[in-house]
């Protein structure tokens, strides 16, 4: 382990000495930042948004890159470029590897230390800077429909925390885009990133097969500290953690109401309704949903349960309803769902 984590080092030291090829234009005078900016006044656009297509290898599942000041940056005076608010169309994971970054998501600046992990959704609007010598960011990016196939056979494992990520992630109506793990709060997940790094500099064969392992593990580590986080929050009587209500909620989620889970737990409807939108942020509604959407991905890609039985089997009574719904949150249909990430027969 310690050799693979020489090999990173270096590779790092590597990476900001490295000039490249010279750029084309005199940036002396000018920002690259401010000529990103007139560009996008130009063209009337917000910022920018990146499509795999302009990440990855065409064989890429996961594409890990290096972010900091280059040596190249301070010669051509493209430091700016880390200014440059865009999105794009597939997941971003980070670790602060040394240093610091300041994140900037929505407007609104974020300081992350080192060994911090952030995670962005593809709709999260953002930027980042690592200002100072030292600072160094580890991104893993990851195609869409990989992490989807990842992310949601894990539920299969927990889903008590599935529901915050698939809202923090995919919910389009949610003002949470990302997931936030400070260094206290993870366990295996930085080695497990450097790992990744390691694997892919070497570009070796079944290079994206090991990355795509390490992910899952990645991924479980990073869900299980969430759920530590949650266990530790219990409401004022009798020390009921969060965590005790969603594992109910979602045990029951085919008919349980609001009346029945404050029954159960003997307090009332307005304490367990405000105890869980002070500490999930959502309302009871929308967790059980949440749970609901989560369970049919599930029959969807793993049965060939009907459409038309689909809905009352999670919890809608109405089949529109539940295609409405659906489709806020994974932006398609239950078919075309199906149709992208069936693993059954």
């Amino acid at each position: 382990m310690e050799q693979i984590f020489k090999e990173v080092r270096e590779y790092i030291a590597q990476n900001k000495n490295e000039y490249g090829p010279p750029v084309k234009f005199d940036f002396s005078k000018i920002d690259y930042g401010t000529i990103m900016e007139n560009f996008l006044q130009k063209n009337k656009v917000p910022y920018f948004i990146f499509s795999e297509k302009q990440y990855f290898l065409k064989h890429e599942l996961i594409h890990i890159s290096i972010d900091q000041i280059t040596n190249r940056d301070l010669k051509y005076n493209l430091a700016g470029r880390q200014n440059m608010v865009h999105q794009h169309e597939f997941f971003e994971l980070f670790y602060v590897y040394s240093g610091k970054c300041i994140s900037t998501i929505d407007e609104v600046p974020v300081e992350f230390h080192q060994g911090d992990i952030g995670l962005y959704s593809p709709k999260a609007v953002h930027c980042m800077k690592t200002p100072d010598d030292g600072d160094v960011v580890i991104n893993v990016l990851i195609r869409k429909n990989l992490f989807d196939q990842t992310f949601l056979n894990m539920a299969d494992d927990n889903d008590l925390i599935t529901g915050f990520f698939m809202d923090a992630l995919y919910n389009p109506n949610s003002n949470q885009k990302h997931v936030i793990f400070k260094r206290e709060q993870t366990t295996i997940a930085p080695s497990i990133i450097i790992q990744m790094l390691y694997e892919y500099k070497k570009n070796d064969v079944f290079c994206q097969n090991i990355l795509s392992a390490y992910l899952v593990c990645l991924l479980s580590d990073l869900a299980r500290s969430y759920t530590n986080r949650l266990s530790h929050v219990p409401m004022h009587r009798n020390n009921l953690p969060i965590t005790s209500l969603l594992s109910y909620i979602n045990e029951h989620y085919q008919t349980i109401t609001l009346e029945e889970l404050a029954e159960q737990f003997h307090y009332s409807t307005r304490t367990i309704s405000n105890f869980i939108q002070r500490e999930t942020g959502k309302t009871f509604r929308e967790t059980l949903q949440n749970y609901r959407l989560v369970h049919a991905c599930q029959y969807l890609s793993k049965t060939d349960i009907s459409l038309n039985d689909l809905p009352e089997l999670v919890g809608y009574s109405q089949r529109s309803t539940f295609e409405r719904a659906f489709k806020e949150y994974f932006h398609c249909t239950p078919a075309q769902y199906r149709k992208n990430h069936q693993s059954y027969g």
